[in-house]
């Protein structure tokens, strides 16, 4: 599982469309099926049940979507405040590297 298909799960969740939620993202709707095909099969539940209505989110989706909405959300806070924090630094430079003892 990762952040991309964690957001285009919410994506669906929010808009309660695959195709509505496959304009916003700019992704063909097979695509985006995709996506959540394999992650239903990664996790081993299914999220949604599909009818002539739309998506339905199962019981497995509810609380995925409880905690994925909380990880989306910190990984962006995450991505803010590095790229602050880069932005904060004059005129230094930091780097590591790190090497292999030799044997």
């Amino acid at each position: 599982m990762d952040l991309k298909q964690l957001r285009y799960f919410l994506s669906i969740m929010e808009s309660g469309s695959i195709t509505r939620a496959a304009e916003t993202l700019c992704i063909a709707q097979p695509a985006l099926s995709l996506h959540i095909k394999n992650l239903e099969e990664e996790l081993g539940v299914c999220l949604f049940s599909c009818s002539v209505q739309g998506v339905k989110v199962t019981p497995s989706g509810e609380l995925l979507y409880r905690h994925a909405k909380g990880l989306v959300v910190r990984q962006a806070d995450n991505t803010k405040l590095l790229r602050s924090t880069r932005a904060s630094r004059t005129g230094r430079s930091w780097s590591a590297c790190l090497t292999a003892p030799r044997t």
